[in-house]
């Protein structure tokens, strides 16, 4: 019997955070499957992001013209992006090969957000967002992706260290 109201209150309580893993999962997918800007992204930004051969990513043209805000009537350019491997997709490598490669492709558009951002009025949201100016001095030297990541590794380590003594599963 597949009957979730029938089961014991642990198996209701699996099917409801499963359920709920599933719906933000969902969520997070549709706000973070289009990239798009008005002038820094042309036909051709997918393919530039594939050949870069993310692990479980794929990069899908994609283009549409907003009907209000700042780029209202303008032509957006962008690339859907297709998770085709969750265990082996890397987000924040993603983020910043595209980031890397908005760059190289519209060199003196504006990338980072200006002060103010929320409690903070002097150091750039995405200082404050990253941990540090590591990724706004890196991508704005023409720094290769990877060296930016490379780091990371250790870091990942010990939090996975750090939280497994926390997991109930």
């Amino acid at each position: 019997m597949n009957d979730v109201a029938s089961a014991s209150p642990l198996l209701q309580r699996e099917a409801l955070l499963h359920a709920l893993y599933e719906a933000a999962e969902l969520e997070h997918n549709l706000m973070c499957t289009y990239l798009y800007a008005a002038v820094s992204l042309r036909d051709g930004e997918a393919e530039a992001l594939n050949a870069r051969r993310l692990p479980g990513a794929y990069f899908r043209p994609a283009f549409f013209e907003p009907t209000f805000h700042k780029h209202a009537k303008v032509l957006c350019g962008g690339c859907q992006v297709h998770v085709t491997d969750r265990e082996a997709f890397e987000p924040m490598r993603a983020a910043v090969e595209m980031l890397a490669e908005f760059r190289r492709e519209a060199p003196s558009e504006k990338l980072w957000r200006d002060p103010p951002y929320e409690y903070e009025h002097v150091k750039p949201p995405i200082d404050i967002l990253y941990g540090s100016d590591r990724l706004r001095t890196g991508i704005d030297a023409g720094e290769d992706p990877a060296s930016i990541v490379k780091d990371w590794r250790r870091d990942e380590e010990a939090f996975r260290e750090l939280r497994r003594t926390f997991l109930l599963y």
